[in-house]
């Protein structure tokens, strides 16, 4: 950013990740670069150079990336035909969603569908394995899968700095952002409510450079307290997301961080290759529960 000083460069930082937030949790909906900078209080130009400058592409690139990427992932894994896909991703019809799909992706939905390895899946599995010893074993294998209701949930999180080494970053970052988010939950004390790491993308669509880990705290969405509580603690500070009330297939694994965000992907692969659920939503998620233990969420129909 050249001579931008340190304090606008974080106010910048702030607004791509508040837009970032904003076209997530709007994915069904047509909104435009002119919406997200209104929602954002800032005026068109300033809100597009700033996005762009920092991203490295223009918002409406991003709007359409990152729905397609979703789309992607949800005809992958998800149990839905294309015409809902394309309606859960902003698409008016069945015809614009396959050609916008057809021209991103060089390929129909419908084939996409058949593909057995994703092109980025390979190198994404590789970088991320890169973080963990070689003697570990990073696939998920035969632990005890158990299915539950969750009830809905708002997510407070953070969005993890990418500086094109997003999953290095991410567990760069754990020690603070662990401690942070486990310090809220002791202050709210809530029955369910739970310390989490995802991601806002489409594993193993997205390019590993392009993805958005988030580290955050889960709150079930009755707890008015609670949220009264985080709100007027950090006004400002923190984004948020709404995560329905549904079914997830779960497991709880003891091993390190990375093995167990790997055992993540391994158990929806799982889900994908034997075929007894479909995923309901890109809403997955790695549950902290203390150090050493984790919680695989995943949710189906």
């Amino acid at each position: 950013m050249g001579s931008v000083k340190p304090s606008t460069l974080q106010q910048h930082w702030e607004v791509v990740y508040k837009a970032i937030c904003y076209a997530d949790n709007h994915l069904a909906e047509p909104i435009t670069l002119k919406d997200a900078a209104s929602h954002l209080f800032m005026s068109y130009s300033h809100f597009y150079h700033v996005f762009e400058k920092l991203t490295g592409e223009p918002y409406g690139h991003y709007l359409k990336r990152h729905r397609l990427e979703v789309a992607a992932a949800m005809l992958r894994y998800g149990g839905y035909n294309i015409s809902e896909v394309g309606e859960r991703c902003g698409y008016a019809t069945k015809a614009s969603f396959s050609k916008a799909f057809a021209n991103h992706f060089s390929s129909s939905a419908t084939d996409f569908r058949r593909l057995p390895q994703l092109q980025n899946e390979k190198r994404t599995l590789h970088l991320t394995a890169s973080k963990v010893a070689p003697t570990t074993q990073p696939f998920f294998e035969n632990q005890i899968v158990q299915e539950v209701n969750l009830p809905a949930f708002i997510l407070y999180y953070d969005l993890v700095p990418r500086e094109n080494d997003p999953i290095g970053q991410l567990v760069q970052g754990v020690p603070q952002y662990d401690q942070r988010f486990h310090e809220m939950l002791e202050k709210i004390q809530v029955p369910n409510a739970r310390v989490i790491t995802g991601t806002l993308d489409s594993v193993p669509v997205t390019h590993y450079e392009q993805l958005y880990m988030f580290f955050g705290l889960l709150v079930p969405l009755n707890e008015l307290a609670a949220h009264q509580y985080i709100l007027s603690t950090y006004p400002d500070r923190l984004l948020t997301k709404e995560l329905p009330a549904g079914r997830y297939l779960q497991v709880t694994v003891q091993t390190n961080f990375v093995v167990a965000g790997m055992q993540l992907y391994g158990l929806i692969e799982r889900i994908h290759t034997e075929g007894y659920y479909k995923m309901s939503s890109n809403n997955f998620f790695l549950g902290i529960l203390r150090p050493g233990t984790y919680e695989l969420n995943v949710p189906v129909v």
